[in-house]
């Protein structure tokens, strides 16, 4: 995993948008987008922010040998196919789903009936998978 995936995925996890990101890191977005795309490599002052914020060591951070350990929805968006807005929206449906299913605002009867209308979405527009539009 790279060093761009971990910390999009840590980013993820904590709730930064990048350009939040960069800004806790006193650093421009661009700075942070050339880190990501790997043409630059963070100061070691700018490395030690990160470390802090997201709670890791940048030898992990640097090692694409080691793996952050993903739940579902991490999984799906790692090995999505295409990274678009409709990647973005399924992120995001997923996350306020997860949120959904996990609290105490539906009964289990409740969860039950939007897990059925979720799979029956799925059902109806099986014959549009694969097409672009």
């Amino acid at each position: 995993m790279t060093f761009k995936n971990k910390i999009e995925i840590l980013l993820h996890r904590k709730g930064y948008k990048k350009t939040e990101f960069a800004d806790k890191l006193d650093i421009t977005y661009r700075a942070l987008a050339n880190y990501l795309a790997g043409s630059r490599r963070p100061k070691k002052q700018v490395l030690e922010k990160i470390e802090k914020e997201l709670g890791v060591t940048s030898d992990f951070l640097f090692d694409d040998n080691q793996n952050l350990v993903l739940d579902n929805i991490e999984t799906f968006f790692y090995n999505a196919s295409e990274k678009s807005t409709d990647i973005d929206k399924a992120m995001d449906l997923l996350t306020r789903s997860k949120e959904l299913f996990s609290g105490d605002g539906l009964t289990g009867e409740d969860k039950q009936a939007l897990f059925s209308v979720f799979t029956e979405i799925y059902f109806e527009n099986r014959g549009n998978m694969g097409k672009s539009e």
